[in-house]
């Protein structure tokens, strides 16, 4: 008897242990979906999808999978864009709402994701305390952003992730451990590239922050044309705590001793023995 309920917790703990992990995972990241399943379109002359608010963290990931499309977003080649540094398709954009709400004021970029000049290199742009909140655009990018060295391939859809950690949480994925934490960005988990003025300073949290997906919209202008592109199953939120799973586990260990040590004495006290 003793063995048959040996083998019978084991299979349970093993079959059931892991989605009750997944599901303790899930928790820690206080996870918004900011688009659902069902793709939404950017760009193409389709409306804009609407605007959303999020809370972000100094720490967090923005997941997402985006479809190029094949007729991708250039700019003439006498526009002004080239000398304002700001030749790029957008595809989101979390913001503050200071300044001008694009750049350069810390929280204007939460980040920015955008598509290269008549390309679909993925770009990635993030703020940082501490940055030089005076820099024109061409400086700003020098040291707040870094993007993929090959195109996203276009009516193909692929997952991107966003990680902003420390050291503690980023699985050895930072280039430089003594930076204490990095902004990453991930092409279908695999690490492409690391912002690297986001190293040694505190990344901005805001409360109610917006969250728009192509262009800027109203009250705000922006000087980036939407990307051509359909977007899906976007989600923020913090990484995953592997302290608060390791808690929550202990605490069940801790519970499940406790109260199944008394009742199998009361089992056995009734089944086994007479006086």
């Amino acid at each position: 008897v003793y063995l048959a309920n040996f083998v019978h917790m084991t299979m349970y703990t093993m079959c059931l242990g892991g989605v009750f992990d997944n599901f303790l995972y899930s928790i820690s990241q206080q996870q918004r979906v900011l688009v659902p399943d069902a793709p939404i379109v950017l760009g193409g002359g389709a409306p804009a999808p609407a605007a959303t608010y999020v809370d972000t963290f100094g720490a967090f990931e923005l997941t997402f999978s985006i479809r190029p499309s094949r007729e991708k977003v250039a700019y003439p080649p006498n526009s002004s864009c080239r000398q304002l540094y700001t030749c790029g398709s957008s595809i989101i954009h979390i913001t503050d709402g200071s300044g001008n709400a694009d750049c350069c004021r810390v929280g204007d970029r939460m980040p920015l994701m955008f598509f290269g000049n008549g390309s679909t290199q993925l770009y990635l742009a993030m703020d940082a305390v501490g940055q030089n909140e005076s820099a024109d655009r061409k400086d700003y990018l020098a040291q707040q952003h870094c993007n993929t060295q090959m195109e996203l391939k276009v009516e193909q859809w692929t997952r991107i992730k966003v990680k902003a950690s420390g050291l503690a949480t980023s699985k050895g994925q930072i280039s430089d451990p003594s930076s204490g934490g990095a902004v990453l960005l991930f092409v279908n988990g695999t690490k492409v590239c690391e912002v690297p003025g986001t190293g040694y300073h505190k990344l901005p949290s805001r409360k109610h922050a917006h969250v728009f997906f192509g262009s800027l919209q109203a009250p705000f202008s922006d000087d980036h044309l939407p990307a051509n592109a359909e977007l899906r199953d976007v989600k923020y939120g913090k990484p995953a705590s592997n302290m608060f799973v390791g808690v929550v586990n202990s605490i069940q260990g801790i519970l499940s001793i406790a109260l199944m040590c008394p009742i199998g004495w009361v089992g056995d006290h009734m089944n086994r023995y007479t006086f």
